[in-house]
């Protein structure tokens, strides 16, 4: 059975001939003809009476024009749908963003799609970085937004970097680091150290540079992944704040917090990646999201350039 032959059927119903419908299709009468006995074959039962020039359907024939109605109908949405999600009007996206990339472009992510893609039903997960790889690795997510440093080597999952954030140590305004030049390393751990969970690299690059002192069990006074938090404390009390020039940059516009000079130079960048998973065909949701994180990155560069 074929939707050819239901479409067949429902024309030579509505018009009650084989010739007139077979005009309207531009094909011969018998074409459709052997259509509808191929039609009749393969379901085994009779669907058209045919008494001299009347055309009726039979019982069974009535049962099938009106599924094969629906069905043409459906047929109609799924194409009409296809198109839709070509042109990303519909479809779904489900993403995981990790801390500090939720800090940065949730909010704005999800004011983008409400505007230019309303038809597209979006979700954002907001969890530690295990939960989300477990989460695309079996299909609940569409891509992840994370460092990649904190995933290791996986063979199931398909990497794109996206860019670098610059890390940097920050402080209250009048803090006594905040008009220091060239402060070093032990200067800066006289004071209590506020940030993020850091990735492996770039606690290998501190320890490399400071030793034991830099790991992160000692080196941190207090983590979160409350950014807003930790930048109210800071601004607070005499701690400082390690982490993205970027999720700060209102503060330090205003004048609340001021980047300290620290003599220093080495990695401690924050690295944003677009990860899928190599065994799930890509949504079209997610090239919504790739161009979205590099428009909106290409914005952040000219403002902290």
């Amino acid at each position: 059975m074929e939707l050819r032959q239901l479409r067949h059927l429902i024309l030579i119903a509505d018009t009650g001939s084989f010739n007139k419908a077979a005009k309207i299709l531009k094909i011969t009468q018998s074409t459709i003809s052997r259509s509808m006995l191929s039609l009749e074959m393969s379901l085994g039962i009779k669907l058209l009476d045919r008494s001299g020039k009347s055309i009726e359907l039979t019982p069974h024939g009535r049962v099938v024009y009106e599924r094969a109605k629906r069905a043409l109908q459906e047929a109609g949405a799924i194409t009409d749908d296809s198109h839709r999600l070509r042109e990303q009007k519909i479809g779904s996206l489900r993403v995981g963003l990790g801390p500090w990339v939720g800090a940065i472009f949730a909010a704005d992510l999800l004011k983008y799609m409400i505007s230019a893609h309303p038809g597209v039903e979006f979700k954002i997960v907001r969890s530690d970085g295990t939960s989300q790889l477990k989460d695309l690795q079996v299909g609940k997510l569409d891509a992840l937004i994370i460092d990649p440093r904190n995933i290791g080597s996986a063979t199931d999952l398909k990497m794109e970097m996206i860019t670098d954030l610059r890390s940097i140590f920050l402080c209250r305004a009048g803090h006594p680091l905040a008009r220091k030049i060239d402060v070093g390393f032990d200067e800066i751990l006289n004071y209590p150290l506020l940030s993020s969970s850091c990735s492996e690299e770039v606690v290998l690059n501190l320890v490399a540079q400071y030793g034991d002192k830099a790991q992160p069990m000692r080196l941190l006074s207090q983590t979160s992944d409350d950014w807003e938090s930790i930048l109210k404390i800071t601004c607070q009390s005499d701690a400082i704040h390690l982490g993205s020039e970027v999720i700060a940059r209102d503060w330090i516009q205003d004048g609340r917090l001021v980047e300290i000079d620290f003599n220093q130079s080495f990695d401690l960048s924050f690295r944003m990646a677009l990860i899928t998973s190599v065994h799930h065909s890509e949504e079209s949701g997610v090239s919504i999201l790739r161009g979205f994180m590099i428009e909106r990155l290409t914005e952040l560069q000219k403002i902290f350039r």
